[in-house]
């Protein structure tokens, strides 16, 4: 059995301190309704390697923010400095922002763990989103990093509504062995290596994550 270990985290930052760390939700596993119904669903070993490995990410805050697609910007109501510095829109004026939700993950050995985030469950999902998570892979196993979520507004939608405990997205880890994911409070070594991989350039492709991801891509 491999282990990962996460925890609330913010950049730069003693996450212990800030108002945001109460706020934070464990990652819990998920729990599809059918586990309940006697029947071959529930007992079968594909389906239950997914449920046994995947996890939802729900948001600490409620915020609502709109995007205007003429002026190419977004307004929000006005909310508390700690909220407001979450929404994180980016810097080209396209429907999209950062929500500042992060968890580093990391792991003591070196192992072939993958990371993948992708949009929760529909059955996590209590009405229908104006947007989707912009999904993807850490090779988590060989590459300390915190994750954090891109919201996309879908087309012909102006708006972003989320309520606390709203399911945001999902993490399903994947290796060649059953993986536990630990909540664990990082050591230093561990955040300053977690910084150094911040450092690098903001947007892909940059050396370091073009070289780690090249096995995969084309």
């Amino acid at each position: 059995m491999n282990t990962i270990y996460y925890y609330p985290h913010l950049p730069h930052v003693d996450i212990t301190k800030h108002p945001l760390f109460d706020l934070m939700y464990d990652l819990d596993p998920i729990n599809p309704p059918h586990t309940s119904y006697k029947s071959n669903m529930s007992i079968c070993p594909a389906m239950l390697t997914h449920e046994q490995h995947t996890y939802i990410i729900r948001s600490p805050i409620s915020f609502s923010i709109k995007y205007n697609h003429e002026s190419q910007s977004w307004s929000s109501p006005p909310t508390s400095p700690e909220i407001q510095e979450m929404l994180m829109p980016e810097d080209d004026r396209q429907p999209y922002l950062q929500l500042a939700t992060y968890y580093l993950f990391w792991s003591d050995k070196k192992t072939n763990t993958k990371l993948f985030l992708t949009d929760p469950p529909l059955y996590e999902v209590n009405h229908k989103p104006t947007y989707y998570i912009a999904s993807g892979m850490i090779p988590i196993g060989e590459y300390t990093r915190n994750t954090s979520l891109g919201l996309i507004l879908k087309p012909n939608y102006n708006t972003i509504k989320v309520e606390r405990g709203d399911a945001l997205a999902a993490i399903t880890l994947v290796g060649d062995q059953r993986i536990q994911l630990v909540k664990k409070k990082p050591p230093q070594h561990i955040l300053d290596e977690n910084n150094r991989n911040l450092g690098v350039p903001k947007y892909c492709p940059f050396l370091r994550t073009k070289t780690l991801f090249s096995r995969w891509l084309a």
